[in-house]
């Protein structure tokens, strides 16, 4: 087995409160948001009580509420530390004890470009869970696998589907159910633990059945075609049979009439409710004879906007597992009011009762996708509040426009709170017909001595405001203009603003969705559009073509594409500590990269490629701010799940860090080979620290492996993983080193 130890995340999450409009405090509220979360109830502390994993697919985000007791029940408090101590997942985790000893495995989709699953072993270290990637004995590569012959093939599961894994024919160990990518029946691979007296840490399985429950799921609909008895798959009555059916489908597979045999309950990409089969069948040759395609028809059906994916658990501690639903995917579905809560009512056999639409949602500040939040002091106390500038959410019950929310900073001294104020603040949501995401930014660009605002959309236009309150007053902009100095990027615009050359005009800088190119050589050569101010202090001017000195395409030559991904949605935030300028950048594999900036025409040294070591799943906005004047900064991150995160980071107001020797020496003697490397190679690291961690990335900028290491010199072995190009990022604390890999076979 291969070891995994924790998350490297070195800037704590901040326990400052928030609050919603009206008042009503968000025990969870820098949580982020949800948009497609998968729910679990797994004992992570090890203190006897069941606590709350949230996976959400939309980032690959993954979350611990901490089951806090509450009365005669629990309530669920988002615990960072914990959630650090897993590994870094893909698209779906299922946590399930493989091995029956008492600690729960993580069964997740495969990161090695193979359509199916890995698992990670828990092991219980007392007071938390942790996990090591389980190497599998077999020949073939490390996914779960069926036997055929002498051979062994792929557990096949789409990257989008959620397999459903449990004890199907009842002999105590784990078996897979799940849809092939070409048809429409869903396979049984059986589990051969114990037929084979394998020992509880050997994973083997066989295509036990290929029609499992004897159903067929329509092709091109939310239909389910039954058959009549075991002997044969039931198959759609159309001419020529089934064809190739789409790809998504999820199963829960549960006892609700507590027969012994298991039903399923099924999402499908094409549908916005839940079918539930109920198993007519006998243990070891299960027969589906009914179906709710409106689940539950007896009460409120669950209706979300599409492919709907279910859980069963007890969220109310009353021994009874309960259903909770939400979405499977995040294009086309809600990103706010998606987590229904159905209460278990029944007593003999399980009867539901719809009661909420925004479980464990409702404590947390969402709205719902693209979340860029600024800072500024709006209401002229003295302290920096918080303004959020959030995407369009058309998939909703009732479709939410784009705007900026206020988060109004209840200073008390040491240890601020903020509390929403606006939620539609200048009233941009005028503009959300065309506008489908906001980006706010805010500086003094009339040099009033007053704040004023710039906010970058969706189509890479800008809107202007100017503030005439004055110094020290609340900020009062009584006019907007979009399509302010006929600025256009031509796709998403996040400006930041900040004097680049140092000339006494603020300038702009702004992110931008794709790879720029260099106009003279046409080559890649940036992210970010540098904006010079030609006009004068009271009067700012801007010439429109960012290819047009004194512009730039591509300032520093900051390249966020490093993972060369399609698209980048970088995300940058200029911060001005008087003597220097210090750039951070979010992109859309959600890591957060530091630069030091030099002149308008020298490439910005990157410092960091990962920020505090933090993950916010993707689509990250970060700013940089001290929110509660103690003279340290703290990191605001927006993200695409539609919430925020504030951390304490490392970094005083005036740039210098809280401990010196977290700044990384000018030449780092370092040495990391073989490069290439090949199989049965391990891989040794010679590092300036002591102890680092260790990414490894794909050029699709996923995360394929990660570890610490705890020496100067080291050697590893990395997981098998397909030959090709990757990123290996080392970093101590602030300290990072970026090197490219080559890996043969």
């Amino acid at each position: 087995m291969t070891a995994f130890s924790l998350n490297a995340q070195t800037w704590p999450l901040s326990d400052y409160s928030i609050s919603a409009l009206g008042g009503s405090e968000l025990t969870n509220g820098l949580a982020g948001g949800l948009n497609a979360a998968q729910f679990y109830d797994v004992d992570v502390n090890r203190d006897g009580t069941k606590d709350l994993i949230v996976f959400d697919r939309d980032g690959s985000k993954l979350m611990v509420y901490e089951a806090i007791p509450d009365g005669d029940c629990v309530s669920y408090q988002l615990n960072d530390e914990l959630a650090n101590y897993f590994p870094l997942m893909d698209q779906f985790v299922i946590p399930k004890d493989y091995t029956r000893d008492g600690v729960p495995d993580l069964f997740t989709f495969s990161q090695i470009g193979i359509d199916g699953m890995q698992v990670y072993r828990g092991i219980d270290m007392g007071d938390h869970l942790e996990f090591e990637l389980v190497v599998l004995d077999q020949n073939f590569a490390n996914v779960l696998a069926y036997r055929l012959g002498n051979q062994f093939i792929n557990v096949p599961v789409s990257r989008i589907d959620l397999p459903a894994i449990a004890d199907i024919d009842g002999d105590g160990d784990l078996d897979i159910l799940t849809f092939p990518s070409n048809g429409g029946s869903l396979n049984l691979y059986h589990n051969l633990q114990v037929e084979e007296d394998l020992d509880f840490d050997e994973i083997l399985f066989e295509l036990a059945d290929n029609c499992w429950g004897k159903f067929y799921e329509s092709d091109n609909s939310e239909e389910i075609f039954l058959a009549d008895n075991t002997g044969a798959c039931a198959r759609p009555g159309i001419a020529g049979g089934a064809q190739q059916r789409h790809n998504g489908s999820t199963t829960l597979v549960w006892d609700p009439n507590r027969d012994g045999l298991p039903d399923v309950l099924i999402g499908d990409f094409t549908s916005d409710q839940l079918v539930h089969l109920q198993n007519g069948g006998v243990l070891g040759s299960a027969l589906m004879t009914s179906q709710d395609f409106r689940f539950p028809a007896y009460d409120q059906s669950a209706v979300l906007s599409t492919f709907l994916a279910s859980f069963h658990l007890d969220v109310d501690c009353d021994n009874k597992k309960d259903i909770l639903v939400s979405p499977n995917i995040t294009n086309g579905s809600a990103k706010t009011n998606n987590v229904l809560f159905y209460k278990n009512i029944g007593v003999n056999q399980d009867s539901f009762k719809f009661l909420s639409n925004d479980f464990l949602a409702n404590t947390i500040l969402d709205y719902g996708r693209k979340s860029s939040p600024a800072t500024v002091d709006i209401n002229g106390d003295g302290w920096m509040d918080i303004v959020i500038g959030v995407a369009q959410d058309e998939n909703n019950t009732v479709p939410v426009d784009a705007r900026l929310v206020v988060l109004l900073n209840n200073a008390d001294g040491s240890n601020p709170g903020f509390a929403v104020s606006d939620e539609d603040y200048l009233g941009l949501t005028i503009f959300s017909e065309g506008s489908r995401m906001f980006a706010p930014a805010f500086g003094d660009m009339d040099s009033d001595g007053d704040m004023d605002i710039v906010v970058g959309d969706e189509s890479g236009f800008l809107i202007y405001g100017e503030n005439i309150a004055g110094p020290d007053q609340p900020i009062d902009i009584p006019t907007v203009q979009y399509g302010w100095q006929g600025i256009d990027t031509r796709n998403i615009a996040v400006p930041t603003i900040a004097d680049v050359n140092r000339d006494g005009l603020l300038d702009l800088v702004i992110g931008v969705r794709n790879l720029e190119n260099d106009p003279n050589t046409n080559m890649p050569c940036g992210n970010l559009n540098y904006y010079q101010n030609v006009g004068s202090a009271s009067s700012p001017s801007f010439m429109t073509n960012p290819a047009t000195a004194p512009n730039s395409r591509c300032i520093g030559k900051v390249n966020e594409n490093y993972f060369n991904t399609s698209s980048v949605y970088a995300s940058p935030y200029l911060y001005d500590t008087g003597d220097s300028l210090i750039l951070i950048s979010g992109i859309e594999n959600g890591t957060i990269s530091r630069y030091k900036v030099g002149a308008v025409d020298e490439t910005w040294q990157r410092i960091d490629s990962f920020i505090g070591g933090l993950d916010e799943g993707i689509i990250s906005k970060p700013v940089l701010a001290d929110l509660n004047n103690d003279e340290i900064l703290e990191l605001i991150v927006g993200n695409q799940r539609g919430g925020f995160s504030i951390y304490t980071s490392t970094i005083k107001t005036n740039g210098e860090l809280i401990s010196s020797t977290m700044e990384p020496p000018v030449q780092l003697d370092y040495s990391i080979y073989p490069n290439p490397i090949g199989p049965g190679m391990q891989l040794n690291m010679n590092m300036p620290w002591s102890a680092y961690d260790v990414h490894l990335f794909d050029l699709q900028g996923k995360r394929v492996f990660q570890t610490s290491v705890f020496s100067e010199s080291s050697s590893i072995d990395l997981p098998t993983i397909p030959a090709g190009i990757y990123f290996m990022t080392v970093f101590a604390e602030a300290s990072s080193i970026s090197e490219k890999l080559i890996i043969f076979n």
